[in-house]
């Protein structure tokens, strides 16, 4: 389970920089949309409002800014078919 969970939290970090950026068109997100449908909605979520970038930001460390979302992220990595 840990391998999921952190192969889970890189790759929402990697995908989110560009969804933050260029938003459902960015060529990551479209490449990953059919493989990993729930990363990649969970990481257009939060990449909407850039809910962590702000939050790690301005009030927060990027652990603190991931807590409020940890059950998601849980959620996510067990319906991933990823690996570390």
């Amino acid at each position: 389970m840990g391998n999921r969970l952190w192969w889970t939290v890189s790759n929402l970090l990697f995908l989110y920089i560009t969804a933050v950026r260029n938003g459902k068109s960015a060529r990551n997100i479209q490449l990953n949309r059919g493989r990993y449908p729930d990363l990649v909605r969970l990481t257009l979520d939060l990449a909407e409002k850039d809910a962590l970038g702000r939050r790690a930001r301005v009030e927060t460390t990027l652990p603190v800014a991931l807590k409020p979302y940890a059950d998601l992220i849980t959620q996510v990595s067990q319906l991933s078919t990823g690996t570390s």
